[in-house]
């Protein structure tokens, strides 16, 4: 399941949103929200 806020983030930033998923060490708490 993804939630929402990724989806509406992918919308914009797919490649930001791949990298998060493979590093979510780098992903802020601000871009989660």
């Amino acid at each position: 399941m993804q939630n929402p806020a990724i989806k509406c983030h992918s919308l914009g930033k797919r490649q930001v949103n791949t990298n998060s998923l493979n590093e979510p060490k780098l992903t802020p708490p601000n871009y989660r929200s």
